[in-house]
């Protein structure tokens, strides 16, 4: 499965909840695209920590895949969709944008892959 969340640092929101769930797996993987402010979770991911720890004291440990990919927060269509054909994931979930847009993706998604 693939996930595109915000924010890409880490440091908040549907990212770092599936970050907490899916880093102690070794079969999963995350990819950072882009630059990551120091002190941010993203930024500790990318410099290699093999624990992150929370301000609730909750340690977890990183046994995932961790690369780097330099790509925009802000990509178009087209560029979605290379990726997505260059990584052939099983699943894609998309997460964060304009309604319209979300809906011209998914159906693009579709047409080129025929999953549903």
């Amino acid at each position: 499965m693939v996930v595109f969340a915000t924010p890409g640092m880490l440091h908040a929101g549907l990212s770092l909840q599936l970050f907490k769930k899916w880093a102690p797996n070794e079969n999963n993987m995350v990819i950072m695209p882009g630059y990551c402010v120091t002190g941010t979770v993203g930024h500790k991911v990318l410099s290699g920590a093999k624990k992150v720890e929370f301000e609730n004291r909750q340690v977890v440990d990183i046994k995932m895949s961790v690369q780097y990919m330099s790509f925009s927060a802000h990509a178009d269509a087209k560029g979605i969709m290379q990726l997505i054909r260059h990584c052939e994931p099983k699943n894609v979930l998309l997460v964060h944008g304009e309604d319209k847009k979300m809906e011209f993706i998914s159906q693009k998604i579709v047409s080129e892959f025929g999953q549903t």
